[in-house]
Parts: C-alpha cells; sequence; structure tokens
C-alpha cells in the first residue's frame, strides 16, 4: 500500500520536471491534483528541509541542488551499479540501440537504469519506469526463473491487457512463448507493448536476484541485426554476473 505523503513528495519533484521552471503553489496544487492546504503544507515542510526555495517572495517555488548532491552521493557509493554501468554503456555503444537494466516488483518490472541509443529515432524510457510482466521481455525473462507452479500462479494474478494486436493475452501462449524462449537462450517482445517496437532480453543474477537486461528498438532496425544483437546482450549478462560476483 502507497503511503500518500510519501507518493506526494515524489510527484511534486516529477512535476517539476515535467514543467521545466518554477511554479506556484496554486499551479502545484492543479498538476499535483491535491487541494491547496495540503499542497501547502507539503511545499512548507520540503521548503524547511531545504529542497525548495523562493524564486522572489511570495511568488514561484523551484527545487534547489540538494536533492542533485544527495543522489549524487547515494549513486556513487552504489556498489552494484558502479560494476555494472560501464558494462551497459558498453552494450549500448556496441549495439546503438536502447539499453534497459530492470528487476521484478511483484506482477511489473520496474526499471533500474536506462542508456538511450543515440539515434534520433529510438525506445526512450526512464528509470523508475514500471511495466507489466507479460508484455516485457525483461518480466518473461524473470519469470522463466521461477518454479514453473509458481510461474502459473503468477499468470492468474495478471490482468492480460491487450495493448496492441500482437499481445499475448492468454496463459497458454504466453507460457509456449516463455518455453520457447528458455530453449532458444533468449526473450523478446515484437510490437507487444508498442506496436512498431521489438525488445530482446536476457536474465542476470544479480547476487542471487534474478533481473535482466533488454536491448530495445525500432523493428525495422532491430530485425536485420537480430543475431548481432543475441550474441551481445548475452555477452553482456555474463560479464554483469561475473563483475556482480566479484563484488560479493
Amino acid at each position: 500500500m502507497d503511503v500518500k505523503t510519501a507518493g506526494r513528495v515524489f510527484d511534486l519533484f516529477e512535476v517539476f520536471a515535467a514543467l521545466k521552471r518554477p511554479a506556484t503553489l496554486s499551479e502545484l496544487s492543479r498538476e499535483m491534483e491535491i487541494p491547496v492546504s495540503s499542497c501547502f503544507n507539503l511545499l512548507r515542510t520540503i521548503e524547511n528541509r531545504g529542497y525548495l526555495y523562493s524564486v522572489k517572495p511570495r511568488g514561484s517555488l523551484y527545487p534547489t541542488k540538494r536533492i542533485l548532491e544527495v543522489a549524487r552521493v547515494i549513486a556513487a557509493n552504489d556498489p552494484i551499479a558502479a560494476r555494472i554501468s560501464p558494462l551497459l554503456q558498453a552494450l549500448r555503444d556496441a549495439s546503438e540501440e536502447t539499453i534497459v537494466f530492470a528487476k521484478r516488483r511483484g506482477l511489473h518490472v520496474v526499471y533500474l537504469d536506462v542508456l538511450e541509443s543515440p539515434h534520433r529515432i529510438r525506445y526512450s524510457a526512464q528509470i523508475g519506469e514500471i511495466r507489466e510482466m507479460y508484455s516485457n521481455s525483461i518480466g518473461k525473462a524473470i519469470m522463466s526463473h521461477l518454479p514453473l507452479d509458481e510461474r502459473h500462479a503468477l499468470y492468474g494474478q495478471m490482468s492480460m491487457t491487450k495493448h496492441t494486436p500482437a499481445t499475448l493475452t492468454t496463459k497458454r501462449e504466453l507460457d509456449a512463448d516463455i518455453e520457447k524462449s528458455i530453449r532458444r537462450g533468449w526473450f523478446s517482445n515484437v510490437g507487444e507493448t508498442v506496436s512498431d517496437v521489438m525488445s530482446i532480453a536476457v536474465p542476470v543474477n544479480v547476487g542471487g536476484d534474478i533481473c535482466g537486461i533488454s536491448l530495445v528498438g525500432p523493428i525495422h532496425r532491430m530485425k536485420p541485426k537480430l543475431q548481432q544483437h543475441i550474441e551481445l546482450i548475452q555477452k553482456a549478462a555474463k560479464a554483469v554476473e561475473a563483475a556482480v560476483g566479484e563484488a560479493h
């Protein structure tokens, strides 16, 4: 269950990121869809902690750099990310497509790292995005490591909404796709979430936790280089597991 106040703190900073400018109390209240009184109390608390400042007296507010400094310290001391990020960057540079690193969160996967393709036309995503497992290549890769009875029980909890004509919407279709992918050694999402986007993924053991890496791009660019991309992502997964193993 979400804690409402904690959620609003994150909503606030996401609103500033979307607006890309200072905002007034009334604007923030409207964007966050909360009462002005609740928004005022939230802003005053965060301002008192040094994370917001007034651009002018009784005017607009904007985040200070404190949140950036805190995030930098946290990121700089992440023992896993420090070893994984250079390997993901190398995979992005070699493939020239977007790379996503994610782990399971209930019936979903959460994106822990995203390195976007240098191409103008590319798949774009944000760190922290949450996607449904059944229509996500990393989700399938993670499910492949679950005991069969646990995986089948998981299917029954999924909504399996049809996002595109290619979305797999039955337990039988999804299970057949995962079993086929286990045999060939990689998992895919060919237009199941976005019609013209394709991703391939492999599972990766990160300190005993099964996560996943995916390589994502437009179908027209992915398919001609599919075998090359498969080899690159499989090699990267082995390198990640080796690097994480050294960290432990």
